[in-house]
């Protein structure tokens, strides 16, 4: 009886969300209506009724699996295939190859291991791929009437980032479209209550926080939350020691801190808390580390192959991602802050890397020596330098090293970094500054219009234009191990760029 009485609520409440109605035939055979009393009758259809309303909606949630297919499918082969993980035809039919395809991007992002897209396969392909992973909608948008798993996601993630409070119903009512409205309002975007691409980038962006990072909220717990209680504490909004259980203290010592920090006060540890309590920019009275100081450790780690993005002078989720990853690797406390132990750290151990490889040490003005007189040779064979090579860095070498980074398109700094020092051809290797002449894998994109050298810039820094037999393209770094050109070029494959490698 409780379940049938919770059957009734539950109904009473999707009523409440305008559901449709839906007409079901179902017949109850077993049952001889006739010989029953009318009070018996009405209760056994109210319980008939329940079942086959929650037959169908198990139906509309349906997982995707071997068997499955449709236009949900085919999105999910096309995200797969962007992402290198599928290689056959998109079909829309849900078969071994597509389920060996999921398996393969289950593992690279730590979820259960089924090839099945349940629900949390399917929020990780759309935090991956959100322009093809959309739900029962139309114009790929989410708005009142939609409904199916789709929907069952929206309402999952506003209820995480604390603007939902309803069951999860894969319906999409009225308190679903005014739980999206306020995320729109305190997300500064058009509140218009449709979940439409900037509204589905604006929700992947808060729930894009992982790992040692995770999205938290009243009732989490572990070591995720002991170090959020921990920086608030250091930040000061925190008095208590640190328990690893998030109660209404740390909820109400969040919101303090959103609040100062000018984001919406909603108690819950998205990415962009996670980004304030990390960032030396946004967290209040913190003046420690300037932005200069985190772009070069930006820098520093990228030329160590912890960070892939550009140095921006601010710590977010992948900075802070790429921090952890080295202090765990050098056994410091992977805590993702950029304080002076890191810098000290971070500069040891390029020092370790390169100092004894002239082509990564910077050259700039008062520099002597062979490498600066290997930079003038090379400057002079390329046209920038015509006086005698004399191995010192003076004003007329500093001013042709900036006309020969204008043209190549490179950041004019007058100085000789490493990606000047990997567009004037210079190879990495200790016995030597002359000239490339080995052949080596390059991670090439083909130069298709103006456009083409920024796009790849945004998640390369270094890359710069470069020209062979077959025409211009973005040389994004050049390697002597081909698999190390592959992984490169996979990743600007499934960042939309038409990468590949070049033996050059």
């Amino acid at each position: 009886m409780e379940a049938i009485g919770y059957l009734h609520v539950a109904s009473a409440y999707e009523a409440s969300e305008n559901i449709e109605i839906v007409p079901l035939k179902l017949e109850f055979k077993f049952l001889h209506w006739t010989k029953l009393s009318s009070p018996v009758a009405m209760r056994l259809l109210s319980v008939a009724l329940s079942i086959g309303i929650l037959n169908v909606a198990d139906q509309t949630l349906a997982l995707q699996q071997i068997g499955s297919r449709g236009t949900e499918v085919t999105n999910i082969q096309k995200c797969l295939k962007n992402l290198g993980y599928f290689t056959s035809p998109i079909t829309g039919k849900f078969a071994s190859l597509t389920q060996q395809a999921v398996i393969g991007f289950q593992k690279a992002k730590g979820l259960a291991v089924d090839g099945i897209v349940g629900a949390k396969t399917q929020q990780a392909l759309q935090q991956s791929c959100p322009s093809q992973i959309k739900g029962e909608s139309s114009n790929g948008q989410l708005r009142v009437r939609s409904k199916g798993q789709a929907v069952s996601q929206l309402q999952q993630n506003l209820r995480q980032l604390g603007y939902f409070n309803g069951p999860k119903t894969g319906y999409f009512g009225s308190q679903t479209r005014q739980a999206l409205i306020r995320f729109q309002q305190a997300s500064q975007i058009p509140a218009n209550g449709v979940l439409d691409s900037r509204t589905a980038q604006a929700l992947q962006s808060n729930l894009s926080v992982g790992g040692e990072y995770p999205l938290l909220s009243e009732g989490s717990n572990g070591p995720a939350v002991t170090k959020l209680q921990q920086r608030l504490r250091d930040l000061g909004y925190f008095k208590m020691n640190p328990t690893g259980n998030f109660r209404s203290v740390t909820k109400n010592a969040v919101i303090a801190f959103q609040r100062k920090a000018g984001l919406p006060a909603t108690g819950v540890a998205n990415a962009q808390t996670w980004d304030a309590l990390y960032n030396s920019a946004q967290v209040p009275g913190n003046t420690n580390t300037g932005t200069q100081q985190v772009r070069d450790v930006q820098q520093l780690l990228q030329d160590l192959g912890y960070y892939n993005g550009a140095p921006t002078g601010t710590v977010g989720t992948l900075t802070r991602d790429a921090i952890a990853q080295f202090q765990r690797d050098k056994g410091l406390t992977a805590d993702g802050i950029v304080d002076a132990q890191l810098v000290k750290a971070v500069r040891q151990a390029w020092e370790a890397r390169y100092s004894n490889q002239p082509t990564r040490t910077v050259l700039a003005t008062g520099a002597k020596g062979e490498n600066v007189k290997a930079v003038q040779e090379r400057l002079s064979q390329l046209g920038y330098f015509n006086r005698s090579l004399d191995g010192v860095f003076g004003e007329y070498t500093k001013n042709s090293v900036l006309e020969f980074q204008k043209d190549y398109r490179l950041n004019p700094t007058g100085k000789v970094d490493g990606q000047t020092w990997q567009a004037l051809g210079f190879e990495n290797s200790v016995a030597t500054n002359r000239p490339v002449s080995n052949r080596y894998y390059v991670a090439a994109v083909p130069m298709q219009n103006s456009d083409t050298l920024n796009k790849v810039r945004l998640f390369v820094p270094n890359a710069f234009p470069d020209m062979s037999m077959s025409g211009n393209y973005v040389n994004a770094g050049a390697f002597s191990d081909r698999s190390v050109a592959e992984n490169l070029t996979k990743m600007l494959r499934a960042k939309g760029l038409n990468a590949k490698v070049q033996f050059l």
